[in-house]
């Protein structure tokens, strides 16, 4: 096992509401957590390590229990079991729009693992820069701590900033997992190892530190998969989260 598996398991430990480290291979937990009462997800399901969680809402609990374990491990991917849970959960709580699913691979990287791509000139986003950068339309107000940490880098072609990479803030265990932020590549520019030069700047960066980065994107997403693969992320679980219509101000 990666000296990394426990420090993830730590981080998504804090998310759910319930020790990952603890829970036998092949089996399921099932459990309420405060924080999801605070946010936009109504269930949050991780399986790592041959290790399910679900962490759900007080009043989905029963119903995702049960759902669960009729479903087994086994079939948590599956698309009816998904449309199951989004159904479930939109019922539970009374919400008759709105309700959607998410989900896809949790990767992560490690010193020996990461392999740089040094395929175009990339620079860490500073004040030198940063104007260049705002301009393409790629940075955001979220990079701002990875801008001042050093964890943030652009790939350039030529004069021009063209993929953006770095870290977001995470609540809890910051001065040891990072999760990666990568805003993309610009449309002309894709497919070319520009993304690839960019993120694995920005994990070398976040390595350097002695924290491991962690890389979380959608099913769907085939390319930010394969560009996290190609510079050295491997496999920490998958993750299935039924998201909830954003409340009306």
């Amino acid at each position: 096992m990666d000296k990394e598996i426990p420090v993830l398991d730590a981080f998504f430990s804090e998310y759910l509401g319930c020790d990952i480290s603890n829970i036998v291979p092949g089996h399921t937990c099932i459990t309420t957590s405060p924080t999801q009462e605070q946010n936009a997800f109504a269930l949050w399901m991780l399986i790592t390590q041959s290790r399910c969680i679900v962490s759900a809402r007080g009043r989905l609990f029963k119903t995702v229990s049960r759902l669960a374990h009729t479903l087994g491990i086994e079939r948590t991917r599956d698309p009816i079991a998904v449309k199951k849970f989004v159904i479930a959960a939109a019922k539970s709580l009374g919400i008759k729009k709105g309700v959607s699913s998410t989900s896809g691979p949790v990767l992560y990287c490690t010193p020996e693992t990461l392999r740089i791509a040094r395929l175009h000139p990339c620079r860490s986003v500073n004040r030198f820069n940063i104007a260049a950068v705002k301009a393409t339309g790629l940075c955001s107000p979220w990079l701002d701590k990875s801008i001042s940490e050093g964890t943030c880098f652009a790939a350039w072609d030529e004069d021009k900033p063209v993929s953006l990479a770095g870290t977001c803030m995470v609540p809890h265990m910051a001065d040891e997992v990072a999760e990666m932020s990568v805003p993309g590549t610009l449309a002309p520019y894709r497919g070319k190892g520009f993304g690839r030069t960019a993120v694995s700047h920005a994990t070398e960066a976040v390595l350097k530190q002695n924290k491991v980065p962690v890389y979380i994107t959608s099913d769907r997403n085939v390319a930010s998969i394969a560009t996290a693969r190609s510079v050295g992320y491997r496999q920490y679980g998958w993750q299935y989260r039924v998201q909830l219509p954003a409340r009306k101000q």
